[in-house]
């Protein structure tokens, strides 16, 4: 729990300016994600409007969450609690921190329902994916599998059940609830049931990302496509790992809020947290807005091919491969040839014939008894 009691620990350092820019940068290149999937739902893709809308509500309270976190670090969130309380703002601290920190609790069931929706989308319309631009998904039959539409309204539905408590231990840790914020009452709160459960949700939340980012590339893998675009969308499709690692390392530095000199340690807590915010929006923005930039990756891709100097193993083995089809093809239309060069010569007389009355007389194959021709001249033809 964040506490007002001072550690008496000496020093000026200020990390407030480092989760400023972490924070604001991944927010901006998450911003121009966002816009452009949207540029993208409304030019180029009718589908994905439900997983658009549940990604734009996780933005609109990560931007919350980024603005209140910055007065929190006006007030001395990143300085040592010495500085805090010499300038006599633990209280605001205090206030300005917990009111982060809650909006960030809301967000976080909120982003991986943005992220199981836009999975489902994609399962539910992988014969019309206009997202992903691939044809192959018509032919792929495990995305109309249902247990992975279920595990994935699983893992949306239990991220949002197991948050509620959440949001209450928060508030109701202490009693009265306003000793929250009040540095003078701070021994009337419970810090151990919010890190307990902190801790456990927090494995919860890091198991849901790996396996949010790690289903699309199960799914992905086995189609039949280029190998380099198909690695592309396992990356684009895939960056929740990061996510989940930043989750992670949330969950370890949890315990910090029960820290003396708590407004300079709980920093770190605060940083992976901003990151997994944006994060997380980064990650479900890139795969729709493939489209826009799919003309330039193939591009890219068909120009380092004709540059490329030499072929690996693999391309060797299917350019011999089409050696020897193109070898036996060419053979095969050769002997035809031959065959039927042998079967002219063999078939028609050397000098021109007198009188050929019907089409029938004229061919070769025709018998005597189906042919107009007097019995002398059938000799003749052999």
């Amino acid at each position: 729990m964040l506490s007002g009691r001072s550690s008496g620990t000496p020093g000026t350092e200020d990390r407030g300016p480092t989760i400023q820019a972490i924070s604001w940068s991944l927010g901006i290149l998450s911003t121009i994600l966002l816009f452009l999937r949207i540029y993208t739902r409304l030019r180029v893709s009718a589908q994905d409007t439900a997983a658009l809308v549940w990604a734009i509500v996780a933005w609109a309270l990560t931007v919350t969450s980024q603005v209140v976190g910055a007065f929190a670090i006006k007030y001395g969130l990143g300085q040592h609690m010495n500085a805090v309380e010499q300038s006599g703002e633990v209280g605001n601290f205090l206030l300005w921190s917990w009111i982060a920190i809650f909006i960030f609790h809301v967000y976080v069931p909120l982003g991986k329902v943005a992220a199981a929706s836009f999975l489902i989308a994609v399962h539910a319309g992988a014969r019309q994916c206009p997202e992903l631009f691939i044809e192959d998904f018509a032919d792929f039959p495990t995305y109309q599998d249902p247990k992975r539409r279920y595990l994935l309204h699983f893992i949306a539905y239990s991220n949002v059940i197991l948050e509620i408590p959440n949001w209450f231990i928060i508030w109701f840790s202490c009693s009265p609830p306003s000793a929250l914020w009040n540095p003078l009452e701070q021994e009337k709160c419970h810090v151990i049931w919010n890190v307990n459960y902190s801790i456990f949700l927090g494995s919860w939340q890091a198991t849901s990302d790996f396996v949010l980012a790690l289903l699309p590339i199960y799914l992905i893998w086995p189609l039949q496509m280029d190998r380099k675009v198909k690695l592309g969308l396992c990356c684009l499709m895939g960056l929740g790992v990061f996510a989940a690692v930043c989750t992670i390392m949330r969950t370890i530095y949890t315990p910090q809020i029960m820290a003396k000199d708590v407004s300079y340690v709980v920093s770190n807590l605060i940083m992976w947290g901003a990151a997994e915010q944006w994060i997380v929006l980064i990650a479900i923005s890139v795969p729709p807005t493939w489209p826009l930039f799919r003309p330039l990756a193939l591009r890219t891709l068909s120009k380092l091919s004709r540059h490329k100097k030499s072929e690996t193993p693999r391309q060797k083995l299917q350019i011999a491969h089409l050696g020897i089809v193109e070898d036996a093809r060419s053979s095969f239309f050769q002997e035809r040839s031959h065959l039927k060069d042998a079967i002219s010569l063999s078939s028609f007389p050397t000098q021109p014939k007198q009188a050929f009355h019907t089409k029938e007389e004229m061919d070769p194959f025709t018998d005597d008894a189906q042919m107009n021709v007097p019995r002398d001249t059938s000799k003749q033809l052999d």
